[in-house]
């Protein structure tokens, strides 16, 4: 791939075939569990219908994280689980999970913001401001808090990728740029190319149960499954549980 089209959006494909129908005012008869299995993306449901994740979106992806090289995708469903009152502990105890994982046990101390040998973190959460209608008025501090202990831990000091943190610069540009073009085309084609980047990454940390804790949602919520689907049916990439290189439970 060119260097100039790296962390670049391609332009809407001219064939019909590969764009995007969205219908609204249809009821269905498919539950949520069932879409959280797969239904109707990965097999069929009622009619015979079969509605696959957008192809342009999954190869932009893919290049994405080949260019980037290895990463993790840290993600923190929060809605209708984490609060104002444990949210704070909730962001720091989701940290202390990853560092963990990520770092090794002998690294210590990582204070050096360029060093190339730290790891590149993707963070994608509903708690960055306009991505969810849970945190206004009074919770917004709480939230605000939240975010400044991932974006600290996590080293996301850029103030233009405000949720890509450790690698180096050249790194950071990349995935940075990729998740800046996601919010450009409206919210619903950014949570999808969101949750594909997150999908593509060397490793993923996110809750790989229902009703997970009382800090986050996990497969009760339709975003994290439609990772971990995409995962594993359009990237072909691990989703053992817990397991360096698939999909980490955090506790």
């Amino acid at each position: 791939m060119a260097s100039d089209t790296i962390g670049r959006r391609k332009n809407a494909p001219k064939d019909g075939k590969s764009r995007v129908l969205y219908l609204g005012g249809l009821s269905r008869q498919v539950s949520n569990s069932e879409i959280g299995r797969g239904k109707c993306t990965y097999s069929a449901c009622e009619g015979e219908f079969r509605f696959p994740r957008a192809p342009r979106l999954i190869e932009y992806s893919r290049e994405i994280a080949e260019a980037t090289g290895a990463y993790t995708c840290v993600n923190w469903r929060s809605e209708t689980r984490a609060t104002v009152k444990n949210i704070v502990q909730c962001a720091e105890r989701l940290v202390k999970f990853t560092e963990k994982i990520v770092w090794p046990k002998s690294s210590k101390v990582k204070k050096v913001q360029n060093n190339t040998s730290e790891p590149l973190i993707l963070i994608v959460t509903d708690l960055f401001k306009g991505a969810s209608m849970t945190y206004t008025g009074k919770s917004d501090p709480a939230r605000k808090e939240a975010v400044r202990i991932l974006r600290s831990k996590f080293r996301a000091y850029d103030s233009v990728y405000q949720n890509v943190g450790g690698g180096n610069s050249r790194r950071r540009a990349i995935l940075g740029n990729a998740t800046i073009m996601a919010g450009m085309e409206g919210e619903g084609e950014k949570a999808m190319l969101l949750q594909d980047l997150c999908a593509a990454a060397s490793q993923v940390i996110t809750c790989t149960k229902d009703n997970c804790h009382d800090c986050s949602r996990g497969t009760d919520s339709g975003f994290v499954t439609g990772i971990i689907n995409s995962r594993k049916h359009d990237f072909g990439l691990s989703t053992a549980t817990d397991k360096k290189g698939g999909v980490w439970s955090w506790k």
